[in-house]
């Protein structure tokens, strides 16, 4: 059977063997360091999550270069104790079409440059207000739940007729400019930032039960994962 030292891999892809290492553990696989060696299916199972130098967007054009935390371990360490395995993001149904026709998800700052349509849109204009007051316009915001309280909200508000929860691949959890916020990152008292100490604010076992007592934990449910600008469909495990 072909072996493949990550090391190698890691060259042809032009990335460095760390970020193929901790990728593969944050997958499951049992290597030990970068002169490991995988089998023909892993090497082909990597090949398809990164690309040499840069994934081109079809619908707007522009080159994304996917970087990774430099303590992109300890990261892992925090989510494989919690056992996440999927992060989530809630949609009208009506949206799908355009998500598949624009090959994933954009912030609502990105899709009104470049005039992608949202035909029915969870974040309203005093959201949207808060969100630029805090510099956040331009990031996709993902949930660790999928039962959101927000979701419920915008149904029972008619912002949504058909909700629609997208799985998102854990793997952009890890990239460098991804944030975290240990409530809903609107909230003026949120805590946010791309450290592992940001992380670590975040209220897991409030996640996993998935239900709340109070407001306060209603709120801690509502923590978010905030990805610079744009998910490609390739991350999204249902559509």
């Amino acid at each position: 059977m072909l072996m493949i030292q990550i090391s190698k891999i890691a060259k042809e892809l032009g990335v460095q063997s760390s970020v193929v290492l901790y990728f593969l553990k944050s997958k499951g696989f049992n290597v030990a360091g970068v002169m490991s060696k995988v089998d023909q299916k892993t090497y082909n199972f990597v090949l398809k999550q990164f690309t040499k130098a840069a994934e081109i967007i079809p619908s707007i054009g522009t080159p994304t270069e996917i970087s990774y935390k430099h303590n992109i371990d300890e990261f892992i360490k925090i989510i494989s104790k919690h056992g996440i395995t999927s992060l989530y993001h809630f949609t009208d149904e009506s949206n799908l079409d355009s998500i598949k026709r624009h090959k994933g998800l954009y912030s609502w700052q990105k899709c009104l440059d470049n005039g992608i349509k949202i035909n029915k849109q969870a974040s309203n204009e005093l959201s949207r207000d808060l969100d630029k007051k805090k510099g956040l316009e331009n990031y996709v915001r993902l949930s660790l739940t999928k039962d959101h309280p927000m979701m419920h909200v915008a149904l029972s508000n008619g912002v949504i007729d058909k909700p629609k929860i997208l799985k998102i691949d854990i793997d952009v959890l890890y990239w460098l400019e991804t944030k975290y916020s240990d409530v809903n990152a609107a909230a003026n008292y949120a805590n946010i930032g791309g450290e592992l100490t940001h992380l670590k604010n975040i209220d897991f076992k409030i996640i996993k039960s998935g239900k709340w007592k109070n407001e306060d934990e209603k709120h801690k449910l509502q923590a978010e994962i905030l990805v610079k600008e744009h998910i490609p469909i390739k991350y999204i495990k249902n559509i």
